[in-house]
């Protein structure tokens, strides 16, 4: 099923009226994701990283030493 502008009545809309509709519609979006819980492949994987650094903490880096390393790659200071 295709969706118009015309089911909604949006056609009747002026363009500012429109740009300010995706606006409102984008942070409703927005907030939506922000609040869903991860889904179960993300769950997965991250009991997977918790059990490898749990089995090998020597394999992780502190997260200020990540940090670092990023902001000296991408040319950004402290």
């Amino acid at each position: 099923m295709t969706l118009t502008l015309e089911q909604f009545g949006l056609d009747k809309l002026t363009l500012d009226e429109k740009h300010a509709l995706v606006g409102v519609l984008q942070e409703s979006i927005e907030a939506e994701e922000h609040n869903a819980p991860p889904d179960a492949e993300l769950l997965a994987e991250l009991d997977r990283r918790i059990a490898a650094a749990d089995a090998d903490p020597s394999l992780w880096k502190p997260f200020d030493e990540v940090v670092r390393v990023a902001r000296a790659r991408w040319g950004r200071s402290a």
